[in-house]
């Protein structure tokens, strides 16, 4: 990692030490001026300033024209860094894939604190750890959740914050994230959120770096809570690949066979063929056919589609489970008759039709079936419903893994905010 360059005066150099001048140099980053705010280049050595009062000191990089190198003391300065930068990424850590929010917070300055002793060490990360993170990952504690830290992504980009006793400490908003690293932040219904100041996050790094580093005290980690995630459309379209699975052709042979038996339908070449292209994101096909044909293949695709819907103690997964959402009441009802029957034969999972009160026992239960029938309005107030009713509807809330929309008059998804919410997302135009 590499350092910082910075000149000093006799008295900093003389109070801090050759060896806390040496950690400064690997914390701190010549980004911009903390007086004027401008760049502080790439050629000039910038000025450490360190303003200190009662055991505490604050470090920072400035032009030397702006604030020459100095030791002042009797005030320290806190309210005064507008200027300072910071810089966040985000990468599935080894092992796990576990979706990680990374921040460098503080570019040009650094905390420090005095020792009994009197000597002096860096301590910008204490403050994280009086709200609740801990330095360092071990296998023998569990990752902390501190109150006020919360995540939020917004088609594409992340926001973090951080608040204590209601005032916001922390805003890192609007941070790219890569559509693979938003599913997986969902699936979880978290984020880990890693703060260090000894990495400058805009460049790139390894994987196994930062994991020997996440190993020391260097590093501040706990998990933010995903409050909110809505996906970019060109994220959301089903692609050829998407769906493609070993059990695909073994999943369509049941349905089929079960739909023989409940319903006394032969599924034909015309149904087969527009339930794997609609898989592939190609719904033209699908929206060629009318009557059980249609709902044939509708229910082929959400069965298949709806296989990951439980986990391994058969409860049901964050982020997985079918949407379809109809035109009206009287198409959900007529697929929740169709869809029932097949399930009552065991192919199809569990169905839930959306109708009563999305807290109420029975609403509860709709949403968390593997195949879900509704309205958009009925979907509308469930997502609503879910998203302000706090932790303990956490589940419900990120339930959803794809959205099929039937029936619709415009070839692409409509605007409405719950649809954004799904990872994956295709409309089947009349």
């Amino acid at each position: 990692m590499a350092g910082s360059r910075f000149r000093t005066d006799p008295t900093t150099e003389e109070r801090l030490g050759p060896q806390v001048l040496e950690d400064l140099r690997a914390n701190l980053w010549p980004v911009d001026c903390q007086t004027c705010g401008r760049p502080l280049g790439r050629w000039g050595r910038p000025a450490l300033e360190v303003q200190a009062e009662d055991g505490f000191a604050a470090a920072s990089l400035h032009h030397r024209r702006c604030s020459p190198p100095a030791w002042v003391d009797g005030t320290v300065d806190v309210s005064g860094r507008r200027h300072l930068t910071w810089r966040a990424g985000c990468f599935l850590m080894q092992p796990g894939n576990v979706p990680t929010f990374l921040i460098n917070p503080s570019y040009e300055y650094a905390l420090l604190r005095q020792g009994d002793a009197g000597e002096w060490q860096i301590a910008t990360l204490e403050p994280y750890k009086e709200l609740g993170f801990q330095l360092g990952l071990s296998s023998k504690q569990p990752l902390p959740s501190p109150a006020g830290v919360s995540a939020s992504i917004d088609e594409g980009f992340i926001s973090v914050d951080v608040r204590h006793d209601g005032a916001m400490l922390q805003a890192w908003h609007d941070v790219h994230i890569p559509p693979d690293i938003a599913r997986a932040a969902h699936r979880w219904g978290d984020i880990m959120v890693a703060v260090t100041t000894l990495m400058d996050v805009s460049k790139p790094f390894t994987i196994e770096g930062m994991s020997v580093l996440l190993g020391t005290d260097r590093v501040a980690v706990g998990k933010a809570r995903l409050t909110s995630v809505s996906y970019p459309r060109a994220a959301q379209q089903v692609k050829p690949g998407d769906n493609e699975s070993d059990h695909q052709v073994e999943a369509f042979a049941i349905s089929a066979e079960s739909i023989r038996r409940a319903v006394d339908f032969t599924v034909d070449d015309r149904v087969l063929a527009a339930a794997f292209a609609l898989c592939d994101g190609k719904a033209w096909m699908i929206g060629q056919l009318t009557g059980r044909d249609k709902m044939a293949a509708l229910l082929m695709v959400s069965s298949f589609c709806s296989l990951g819907s439980r986990d391994e103690s058969g409860e049901p997964a964050r982020c997985q489970g079918v949407h379809l959402i109809t035109p009206d009441t009287e198409s959900a009802d007529e697929h929740m008759d169709f869809f029932s029957a097949v399930a009552a034969e065991g192919a199809a999972g569990t169905v839930g039709r959306l109708g009563a009160s999305p807290l109420s026992d029975e609403g509860s239960a709709a949403y968390l079936a593997d195949i879900v029938l509704g309205t958009a309005d009925e979907y509308a107030a469930a997502f609503t419903a879910y998203g302000d009713a706090g932790p303990d509807w956490d589940l419900h809330a990120s339930r959803g893994h794809s959205a099929i929309v039937t029936d619709t008059a415009k070839s692409d998804l409509t605007q409405a905010e719950f649809l954004r919410h799904y990872p994956k997302a295709i409309a089947i135009a009349i």
